[in-house]
């Protein structure tokens, strides 16, 4: 039996806008309620890190010697740190962990390499604040799941020690089909724009792909998670 909070929220969600049908502007307006519906974490203190843009959350209870630089997805053009604080909260609950959540910069305005820059300059900040790299991970959610290989693949090619392992979720497919995905073409909007917002020139294969650049060498552990293919039953 569903409940009557449950069908209240599908019906809020079946007559809101998608963001494929939305412009840059009007998306990036809609990212920042994504959280607006979702539980508030309970016992954690959230703090403003002005260094990198963003925000920190700490557990009531946990391993304060431990961080997880946590980077929101957006297709590389929406979203921002304060977008993503439920989910940081939720984190630093699950992992006793402290959470830092940066700000990275957007595309098309700031095209490739700014945002992956911008991310291994904020793991070196935390790394400046005292927490070992033993003691550190790297997380990131839909396309910053990407965001997230290519930091720790920068990181390694830099000499940065590495984090103690990167988790990426999902990665790889933007899930949208049929008129979704024609629409987003036709538009430029949200995961397809990223294309553009991403790259500002040739782009070299190892940079471009996670697929070229040798993970095994830059990530220790990573884990990984894709929705399936419902293309393909899989």
């Amino acid at each position: 039996m569903i409940s009557p909070e449950a069908v209240k929220v599908y019906e809020t969600i079946r007559n809101t806008p998608k963001q494929v049908d939305l412009d840059l502007f009007h998306q990036r307006e809609a990212g920042e309620h994504q959280e607006d519906m979702t539980s508030e974490p309970q016992g954690v203190t959230y703090e403003e890190a002005p260094q990198v843009g963003g925000l920190w959350a700490t557990p009531q209870t946990g391993d304060s010697n431990s961080a997880i630089m946590y980077l929101y997805g957006g297709g590389y053009v929406i979203s921002s740190p304060h977008s993503r604080r439920k989910t940081a909260g939720h984190l630093a609950n699950a992992s006793g962990a402290r959470v830092l959540v940066p700000r990275y910069e957007l595309g098309p305005e700031h095209p490739f390499p700014a945002a992956v820059d911008d991310a291994a300059d904020d793991y070196r900040w935390l790394l400046d604040q005292g927490f070992r790299t033993g003691r550190a991970f790297i997380a990131g959610d839909s396309s910053a799941g990407g965001l997230t290989i290519a930091t720790m693949l920068k990181l390694r090619d830099d000499g940065t020690p590495l984090p103690a392992g990167g988790v990426s979720l999902p990665l790889g497919r933007s899930g949208l089909h049929g008129r979704d995905a024609r629409n987003a073409r036709q538009r430029g909007s949200h995961g397809h724009q990223a294309k553009p917002a991403a790259h500002g020139g040739p782009v070299p294969p190892r940079r471009r792909s996670p697929h070229a650049a040798r993970l095994p060498t830059a990530c220790r552990p990573l884990w990984l998670a894709a929705p399936p293919d419902r293309r393909r039953g899989r």
